[in-house]
């Protein structure tokens, strides 16, 4: 479970830190990360797992997920 807040945390570094030292980067992140927020609720993949799952994890000491468990709304196709 610490990769969901290790996910969550690589999200706030490039915020904080990566955003701060280079100005092309501020923007192209500034960019994504508002286009994020505007199309909530997808990707179900962040708000619906990502998300959620850090909260509980290190917030509440919870975790939803176990073995076995399906993300609704994802889909991942893998071609050679």
């Amino acid at each position: 479970m610490a990769y969901v807040a290790l996910l969550r945390a690589d999200y706030h570094v490039l915020k904080s830190k990566d955003a701060a030292i280079d100005p092309a980067f501020r923007i192209k992140f500034e960019t994504w990360d508002s286009k994020l927020f505007a199309s909530k609720p997808a990707p179900e993949i962040y708000w619906e797992f990502i998300v959620s799952e850090r909260n509980l994890l290190l917030k509440e000491y919870q975790s939803l997920a176990g073995q076995g468990v399906t993300v609704p709304g994802v889909q991942i196709e893998v071609s050679f």
